[in-house]
């Protein structure tokens, strides 16, 4: 029988060289895509998880969202776990909460975060300053640094706005971070803002990007800074 022509080990080294570099490539990549489509689907439980925790927890208390936060007040630890307890314990289920890292920007860096796990893995962190509570969901719960666009997703509770008198702009629900936001300033505002805005520049704490995805149906756009 005649036999074919063989591959010398040359040409199989290099053959298996160039699937090498593909998976090096490729593999990347897709675990970035992994990471983004998990976060989306965490972004979109979490927002209807807490809103519906939060709406009947108001019913239960008789207490409307706006009235649980007392204003001109720095949230210490004792502060918060006691709102916790009050506001949120009874209609989420909670897994377990810890101290993490405060935002020194924040009360003047005196207002305590804490970190909230739920039984169903969801994990959010958050704080209450003098004009509202502060709320950053985190698809890894190891992970909160509250400036990190992969990291944290900025939400508010019962928060005032600087504009406008102090109007409120997210009352009986938890929303999209927007402090100083307007509609009618579009987009770019949440990416280019140089205070908030969902970009990599030096001082920006990246608190827009979730009204970002969110006006992109929860869907984390191309050109987002992960």
């Amino acid at each position: 029988m005649r036999k074919g022509p063989a591959f010398t080990l040359a040409e199989v080294l290099i053959t298996l060289g160039i699937i090498g570099v593909i998976a090096a490539l490729s593999v990347p990549n897709l675990f970035v895509v992994i990471q983004k489509r998990s976060a989306e689907t965490k972004l979109k439980r979490f927002y209807a998880e807490i809103n519906q925790a939060v709406k009947l927890s108001a019913s239960q208390t008789g207490i409307d969202v706006d009235g649980w936060v007392i204003r001109n007040k720095e949230y210490k630890k004792a502060d918060l776990e006691q709102f916790i307890d009050t506001y949120l314990r009874p209609t989420l289920n909670i897994s377990y909460t810890k101290s993490v890292a405060k935002n020194p920007n924040a009360c003047g860096g005196k207002c305590d975060r804490i970190l909230i796990v739920l039984n169903n893995g969801i994990a959010f962190s958050m704080y209450i300053d003098g004009n509202g509570g502060d709320v950053f969901m985190h698809p890894d719960p190891t992970k909160t640094d509250y400036k990190d666009p992969r990291q944290s997703f900025a939400f508010q509770m019962a928060k005032k706005t600087e504009m406008n008198g102090g109007n409120f702009i997210s009352v009986d629900s938890v929303e999209p971070y927007t402090m100083n936001w307007k509609a009618t300033e579009g987009i770019n505002k949440l990416k280019n803002d140089g205070k908030r805005g969902c970009n990599r520049k030096s001082g920006s704490n990246n608190q827009y990007c979730t009204k970002w995805i969110q006006l992109n149906e929860w869907k984390i756009p191309k050109d987002y800074p992960w």
